[in-house]
């Protein structure tokens, strides 16, 4: 499995965002982007994807930005990865080498996606913090 940039450009955005949402503030797409070295147009459409997906919520005004939608305990690294990349296989196996549905290695692949899943989705955003 490789995650694509994006994917872990915003994982890291919101470890940034889980490691900070104890102060009470919101920070700017801006202020994420210098501290965690993450180029600025690229954040922006990441954090369109989070936005959907209710991860983050955006707060107006001067001290204003982006903070978590919900306790770092509550959004699990599946749900960050998939507001940025959509339901996607995360393994890549090229199917066209399979001879009409005789692929010996497909319920090996298909048990390892499982898993893959099952972790990214017992992995919170508080465990990423400790």
């Amino acid at each position: 499995m490789k995650l694509t940039t994006a994917e872990g450009y915003a994982l890291r955005a919101m470890v940034f965002l889980a490691k900070r949402c104890q102060e009470g503030n919101a920070f700017s797409l801006s202020e994420i982007a210098e501290q965690e070295q993450l180029p600025l147009s690229f954040l922006e459409q990441i954090f369109i994807g989070l936005k959907k997906a209710k991860l983050v919520k955006s707060v107006r005004g001067a001290h204003g930005g982006y903070t978590l939608a919900n306790q770092p305990k509550d959004i699990n690294t599946l749900k960050v990865i998939e507001a940025v990349s959509g339901k996607s296989s995360m393994i890549d196996c090229n199917r066209d080498f399979c001879s009409a549905g005789n692929c010996a290695v497909a319920p090996f692949l298909t048990k390892l996606q499982l898993t893959i899943e099952k972790t990214l989705r017992d992995t919170t955003l508080a465990d990423l913090t400790n």
